[in-house]
């Protein structure tokens, strides 16, 4: 059985899109929000442009290529088929039910029997 994984990552201006936004946002941050006046304003203004500057050199070093991002990555896995004698020993029980039903020719079935055991 085969699966496909379809990991969808930032384009390059994406990216770049993204860091601007963080950097505004830091911005607003130092600028606009409130420090001094209590304590837990102040440690919230700090960590909110601690994290949108962050963001925003994180997106940039995608942008320039120094993490590795961008475009879409499909991975198709297959699922491990499983070997042995229980394996071969269904499929030889499944090849002689056809053979009993008339559903293959003696030919066919001692071919495909060959195989099977060749496989072992």
């Amino acid at each position: 059985m085969r699966r496909r994984r379809i990991t969808r990552r930032p384009t390059r201006g994406e990216s770049i899109f993204g860091g601007i936004v963080a950097c505004i946002m830091g911005c607003f941050g130092l600028f606009v929000m409130p420090i001094g006046f209590d304590p837990a304003i102040t440690a919230f203004t700090v960590l909110w442009c601690l994290l949108a500057f962050g963001m925003g050199i994180y997106n940039f070093l995608v942008a320039a290529g120094k993490v590795r991002m961008g475009g879409y990555e499909i991975t198709d896995e297959d699922a491990p088929t499983p070997r042995g004698g229980s394996d071969a020993q269904a499929r030889l029980t499944e090849l002689k039910s056809l053979y009993d039903r008339s559903l293959i020719t003696a030919e066919e079935y001692e071919a495909k029997r060959r195989d099977i055991l060749g496989e072992l």
